[in-house]
Order: C-alpha cells, then sequence, then structure tokens
C-alpha cells in the first residue's frame, strides 16, 4: 500500500517516510551544539508584525544609498502545538528594510503572508491544509492514510518576492502568486495577471509563450 501511494503520489505519510530513513541521526551527529544551533534557526519567528527605525548601525550607511529591500522565507512552523514536518513547510515571513543613506536612517518591518489559509490555520489554532513536505492536518480512524487523496497543497507562500510590473508579489513554485502592499506588507489577494497563461506561472518560466511576462520565482535582484 505504501509503495503504491509512493508511486501514484509522488510522496510517503510523514511517518512512514521516518521510519524509511531509519529514525534520528547518532548521537556523535545529532550533539548538543548542533541541536542547540538547529532549534534556534528553526523557531517561530516573534514579535510579528514588526515595524520600527533600526537604532544600532555599525558604521556608516554610504550617503548615496537609498532604496529598500525585500525578503522572504519560512518563519512560522508550528501550529497549535503541533510541529511542522519540514522547514520548507513554513508559513512565508515577508521582511522589509528601507535605507537612507542621506539621513543615516534605516527601517525594518516584518509580517506573515495572510492568506487565507494561513488566517484559517491561526483563527483554528491547528494545521488544517496539507503541505508538500508532511505536514498535514491530524489524522482520524484510518491514520495517515485519512490525507492520502487530500491532493490540494496549502501555499505558504514562502519561496521568494519579486517586484514585478509595478506589484510586490510573495511566491511559491506551485501556486499564483500572492500580491502584497510594499508599504504595509498585509495580504492584498491572488494576482492572477489578468488571464497570463498557466504555463507562465511562477516556477514555469522557461515554458512560457511569452518570456517577458513570466516571473521566476527562485532569488533575484530586486
Amino acid at each position: 500500500m505504501v509503495a503504491l501511494l509512493v508511486a501514484t503520489l509522488g510522496v510517503a505519510p510523514a511517518g512512514v517516510a521516518r521510519r524509511a530513513l531509519g529514525g534520528k541521526p547518532s548521537a556523535a551527529v545529532w550533539n548538543e551544539e548542533i541541536k542547540a544551533a538547529w532549534t534556534q534557526a528553526y523557531a517561530s519567528a516573534q514579535g510579528v508584525p514588526a515595524n520600527y527605525d533600526i537604532d544600532e548601525i555599525e558604521g556608516r550607511i554610504p550617503s548615496a544609498l537609498r532604496g529598500t529591500v525585500f525578503r522572504n522565507g519560512p518563519g512560522n512552523f508550528e501550529r497549535g502545538g503541533q510541529r511542522y514536518e519540514h522547514v520548507l513547510d513554513g508559513d512565508g515571513l515577508l521582511c522589509r528594510w528601507s535605507l537612507d543613506g542621506a539621513t543615516g536612517r534605516a527601517r525594518f518591518a516584518s509580517r506573515f503572508v495572510r492568506t487565507p489559509e494561513y488566517a484559517a490555520e491561526e483563527a483554528a489554532d491547528t494545521v488544517l491544509h496539507r503541505n508538500t513536505f508532511g505536514t498535514q492536518p491530524a489524522s482520524g480512524p484510518l491514520g495517515e492514510l485519512e490525507n492520502a487523496f487530500d491532493l490540494v497543497l496549502k501555499n505558504p507562500a514562502n519561496t521568494n518576492v519579486q517586484s514585478w510590473g509595478g506589484k510586490l508579489l510573495a511566491l511559491w513554485e506551485a501556486a499564483l502568486p500572492c500580491r502584497i502592499d510594499p508599504d504595509t506588507l498585509e495580504y492584498v489577494g491572488r494576482e492572477t495577471f489578468d488571464g497570463l497563461p498557466r504555463d507562465c506561472a511562477p516556477s514555469r518560466a522557461g515554458a512560457c509563450p511569452e518570456p517577458s511576462r513570466s516571473v521566476p520565482s527562485r532569488p533575484a535582484p530586486l
């Protein structure tokens, strides 16, 4: 049954995947120092949303430097006490750094990409949607097989952020981009590009019949 599921869906239930990999690494590899470093790296972001002036600046911002940098990546790794199975299932966290060398000031802001799925899970304080890398709703009487044929995946909007056509877009490879208000970092809605062909989805730039209209989902300069 497991082999059939893997062949059909390309993914095994989370518990099966863990057993197939042989469980936890050895104590020599998974020592306290490594464990502490990974725990800190993949702890859910606190103090979000944020918006404040950066008071501690080492050195000096060049006077001619002025602009804004946006970055995106997984920032929340649990819901309702359930730890996500993989870091890449983490909810997208948008960050913005604004620099003004003329005044020597810098400002930081951050906010989670509040898609309808994110908002619903936050309100329910539980995982409601299946994710790409093994995170899924709690199992019922049939165990992990209950989620096996749930083929609708949550869009975590955690892969990249792009400024395109005057719009700020939070991206994930397997769904339409999420349009973001660049001033507030609030989620605006799904960006449909006014009927852009499906082959021009974020991760399909090479297949797009109109390459100039495609939107790459991998990191690129803003």
